[in-house]
């Protein structure tokens, strides 16, 4: 792998890396010395890189600010936009006009920049100003706001209104690639499997082992269909299926998740969405990787506004699909950042989303949260650059080959008052940012935790922590840092204001298992959870649980694994309703030694197959599974063979290709039912 490819995809790889918080000395404890080099570091970077809080805003009529007031570091690429407390605007093009004639934009070095293009948020209330071209490195820039214009038929009067920031002074990286999540040491397997000796996880420990369940008198143990004739060029993984316990336990509805395999495999990552069988409903194979170009394709699943979303490197972003698999939008980070490939959340009631992405300085990572509307305007950008004044004394990461990814924002989520949650892995840290401000509100975990923790100890080295009620969050708990190591998805309820978090429900694996990085935990609608138990390639044992769901209880009630020849694992895996789906493409019909194969991949409508043979019917059956096949007989004379979807109203939904027999000459299509109505 190049130099390049190495830095690119430093961050997923040191994600995934439980590097201890300082070099251990034989008795474990850590040395003087390497105290004293570790605080010396420790002062070159906060020397190099300094911490500058926000100024806070002094205008009474302005509600948010961005880039702040005398902020440094400025992105060239950064859009601006101004909030204010009570004036709304229309979108008419006149006020536009309006407001764009009455607001300058001026650079040290480049000077006026006009017609900058100036948005109306969909809050009508935020102006959001893009320059046509980036600024200057280390230029000032200037942004005035022209009060005295007075009222204007079109829009209410604004107040005037100036602030200024700087530009960083060094180019920023490559923003056309996304931040996927590996340290540059895990491009070559040999330091890989070295470099995880020195860190203690090649210790000899079973991490995993399959549990007696998977073997036991009257347990179900099923394995997916892996000759589908129409899925060749998608064909998933084998899967094997323990349970579930009995009918009616689990919580129903479709299984969300992807594999994933070591980067030294040439694989294509496959994203699935599955039966509780383990049976197929929509499979798509994306492209082999080289090395980890074209990697971390990853965290499929459906967001609160219906939408299935999934990460795909190939585009630095987030790609949104409706039920017919149409792409309906893209999410990228704006500004010139670079896009995180952990998480996106998508907002139901106004399709606002939000996006994290790094803001990398002299080799340290920096986080930026944004959240753009429904037509991807910043309405929101926070960056950890002017917060957290003790992040680098926080982390328990070293700077490795010029990289230092020492936060790592894996989980980025809506707090149910507006706020926002961040969880930051490198720091063992969630952290709750005021939506209004940018403050900091609070931190729990880590050196600088703020609560007391009941009944429990803490957690580790996180991932998927979200707040899904007011008083409760839920993790998966990896458990990197403690000893033993153990993985557990865990529950607290969490009093924000006397600062307690009481542990109210846990879960561990039977036997232990320990993922050392990804993972979650989803609280499904009959209060069942989803455990993904995370893992990673060379410490992680072939054929480990994917997917786990247990009763509160703690019963477990089914689980699944890959069946494969090498560590095949997902990064996360969740349970979600995903019927009505109808692909806006047509069923698949094959011809194939004396039978038809036929399946519509993606589909969960389709109630009933009718197969046609020059326009007559010759089966109609139900639909039972993903692929079903018909047998032919043998004709001298030319036959056209489609089949057509029905819903559970008879309805038809879609009718298939064509396909012939031998005995049809090449060109000879007659009009069918099937040409006249696809």
């Amino acid at each position: 792998m190049t130099q390049l490819g190495r830095l690119i995809l430093f961050p997923f790889l040191l994600a995934l890396t439980p590097y201890p918080a300082l070099p251990q000395g034989e008795d474990g404890k850590k040395t003087s010395g390497q105290h004293h080099r570790r605080h010396k570091t420790l002062r070159k970077t906060s020397d190099a890189l300094k911490i500058q809080p926000a100024e806070p805003l002094r205008h009474p009529d302005v509600a948010y600010l961005h880039p702040p007031v005398n902020a440094s570091g400025v992105s060239p690429h950064t859009t601006m936009a101004i909030r204010f407390s009570s004036v709304h605007f229309n979108k008419k093009k006149a006020t536009l006009l309006a407001l764009r004639d009455g607001i300058r934009v001026e650079g040290s070095v480049t000077g006026r920049h006009h017609r900058a293009k100036v948005n109306v948020a969909d809050d009508r209330r935020t102006i959001v100003l893009e320059s046509r071209a980036p600024f200057s490195l280390g230029e000032r820039v200037a942004v005035t706001i022209d009060g005295s214009q007075g009222p204007h038929p079109n829009h209410a009067p604004i107040p005037g209104f100036e602030w200024s920031f700087t530009i960083r002074h060094e180019a920023p990286p490559d923003p056309a690639r996304s931040i996927s999540a590996f340290s540059s040491i895990y491009g070559n397997a040999t330091l890989r499997a070295q470099q995880a000796g020195q860190d203690g996880l090649l210790d000899g420990r079973t991490t995993w082992a399959p549990s007696k369940e998977w073997g036991a008198p009257g347990r179900r143990v099923t394995k997916s269909p892996s000759n589908y004739r129409t899925l060749r060029k998608h064909m998933p993984p084998t899967i094997e299926v323990l349970g579930p316990v009995r009918k009616g336990a689990t919580a129903g509805g479709h299984i969300f998740t992807e594999s994933m395999a070591d980067a030294e495999h040439p694989y294509g990552s496959v994203l699935m969405i599955l039966t509780e069988e383990g049976e197929p409903v929509w499979v798509q194979r994306e492209p082999k990787n080289t090395g980890f170009a074209n990697w971390s394709t990853r965290d499929l699943k459906v967001l609160d506004n219906g939408m299935l979303s999934v990460h795909r490197p190939s585009n630095a972003g987030f790609t949104l699909m409706d039920k017919t698999y149409k792409q309906r939008r893209y999410v990228r980070i704006k500004g010139g950042y670079r896009t995180n490939s952990h998480d996106l959340a998508v907002r139901a009631e106004d399709g606002h989303a939000l996006v994290m992405g790094e803001d990398i300085r002299k080799g340290v990572h920096g986080t930026i949260i944004q959240e753009q509307d429904a037509n991807g305007h910043v309405v929101f950008e926070w960056n950890s650059w002017n917060h957290l004044p003790n992040q680098f004394r926080d982390s328990v990461f070293q700077k490795r080959n010029g990289e230092w990814d020492h936060m790592h924002p894996n989980t980025l989520s809506w707090h149910p008052d507006g706020n926002i949650i961040l969880s930051l892995r490198h720091l063992s840290e969630i952290i709750k940012i005021s939506r209004k401000t940018g403050e900091v509100m609070w931190i729990m975990g880590g050196k600088s935790n703020q609560f007391d923790f009941v009944n429990d100890h803490g957690f580790s080295m996180q991932h998927d922590a979200r707040m899904p009620a007011p008083n409760k969050i839920t993790l998966f708990d990896n458990g990197n840092l403690r000893t033993p190591r153990e993985s557990r998805a865990v529950e607290y309820v969490v009093d924000e204001a006397r600062k307690k978090v009481t542990k109210v429900w846990e879960h561990k694996h039977d036997p232990p298992m320990f993922g050392m990085a990804c993972g979650n935990v989803q609280t499904l609608p009959n209060s069942n959870k989803v455990i993904s138990w995370g893992g990673f390639f060379f410490s992680h044992p072939k054929n480990a649980p994917f997917y786990t769901e247990v009763t509160r209880s703690g019963e477990q009630l089914m689980e699944m694994r890959f069946v494969n020849s090498f560590q095949l694992q997902s990064y996360r895996s969740f349970r979600h309703d995903w019927h009505g789906a109808v692909p806006h493409f047509p069923p698949t019909l094959l011809l194939e030694d004396g039978h038809l194969f036929y399946s519509w991949n993606g589909d969960t409508t389709t109630s009933k197959w009718n197969v046609f043979a020059n326009d007559v019917r010759i089966a109609s059956h139900l639909r039972t599974k993903f692929e079903h096949n018909t047998p032919v007989r043998p004709d001298n004379k030319c036959v056209k063979y489609f089949v057509v979807a029905l819903d559970k109203a008879g309805q038809r939904l879609r009718t298939s290709n064509i396909v012939v027999s031998q005995a049809c000459k090449k060109g000879d299509t007659p009009k069918t039912k099937a040409t006249e109505n696809t």
